[in-house]
């Protein structure tokens, strides 16, 4: 699994779209909008999210979200689990 190729992606009217999208499916969470944003963004690009947050992330896999847990073990670097979630057939 290849992580952070491609850059930063700058978020465009496309990916805001896609947010609102997010924020009026997935019950209007305000406390969800940096999130909504940023699983935005994943899910137009057609790129995977590795969070360790895979709480507040979940409510989006329904959605399109293409979702990776990553693992943390005390004092060790983060291991991502592949497949933790498949992207939803829109």
């Amino acid at each position: 699994m290849l992580f952070l190729t491609g850059g930063i992606i700058p978020f465009r009217e496309i990916h805001a779209q896609e947010s609102a999208r997010l924020f009026n499916r997935a019950n209007r969470f305000r406390r969800l909008r940096v999130d909504e944003m940023i699983a935005a963004t994943a899910i137009v690009e057609q790129a995977e999210l590795v969070t360790a947050n895979h709480d507040d992330f979940q409510i989006f896999t329904p959605l399109g979200l293409k979702l990776t847990l990553l693992l943390q073990s005390h004092g060790q670097r983060p291991k991502p689990i592949e497949n933790y979630n498949h992207r939803a057939s829109q």
